[in-house]
């Protein structure tokens, strides 16, 4: 695997983005779990929860530094968010179950995001190092390949951290495909395995960035 080139920063801990994607399809809102309540409503309880596991994780070492962003999978994808929150901050907006699951709409909203400062984008080359969240528990109802084409055409599309998070109806093929890239593949979590995301992503953060001298 080619190394980013991710140069030594003057701050004492790296930046790091946490972008979750969530999906908020209208099915998820007719789809009732096990729990006795429908996946939006299980996503508006697990999803902030992780959040601030995350921001716990964070504040007990000094090696990293987060913020987070939300983007919702819907008829129309929007951000919760434009600001960077640090994960203890972050207030979670309710999600609500409406429209198509045009999941390539938000992927494209995405790959806007990870274009580089130069390409009218957030990031620079030199971090802060992205890890992108999907939370996906249905079928796409748009072109989903053309949104994910363009997330791996970024600089950071190609060298991000990624987690998939499944439940519901969702369409594995869409996660495989998410995770093809890199050493993202065992990066797969259905949503009863959400509570151990925090963790793992801090353990693949310093195998990567610490361990590995990737910097």
């Amino acid at each position: 695997m080619k190394k980013p080139v991710y140069q030594k920063r003057l701050e004492s801990t790296i930046p790091i983005y946490f972008f979750f994607l969530c999906d908020s399809s209208v099915t998820l809102g007719d789809d009732v779990e096990k729990y006795g309540i429908s996946s939006i409503e299980r996503i508006n309880r697990v999803v902030p929860r992780v959040i601030k596991k995350i921001g716990g994780l964070l504040e007990g070492q000094s090696k990293f530094k987060g913020f987070i962003r939300v983007l919702t999978s819907s008829e129309n994808p929007e951000w919760q968010n434009l600001d960077n929150i640090r994960p203890d901050l972050y207030v979670w907006k309710i999600m609500h179950a409406v429209g198509q699951a045009n999941l390539g709409a938000a992927f494209t909203r995405l790959a806007k995001a990870l274009r580089l400062r130069e390409d009218r984008g957030l990031m620079r080359k030199d971090g802060p190092i992205p890890v992108l969240i999907l939370v996906l528990g249905s079928v796409p109802d748009d072109d989903w390949e053309c949104g994910l084409e363009q997330i791996n055409a970024q600089y950071w599309g190609e060298y991000a951290i990624r987690f998939a998070v499944t439940f519901g109806s969702c369409d594995h093929e869409v996660m495989a495909r998410f995770l093809d890239m890199n050493d993202n593949q065992l990066h797969f979590l259905s949503i009863d395995q959400i509570d151990e995301l925090p963790s793992q992503i801090l353990m693949v953060l310093e195998k990567r960035y610490i361990h590995s001298g990737e910097m």
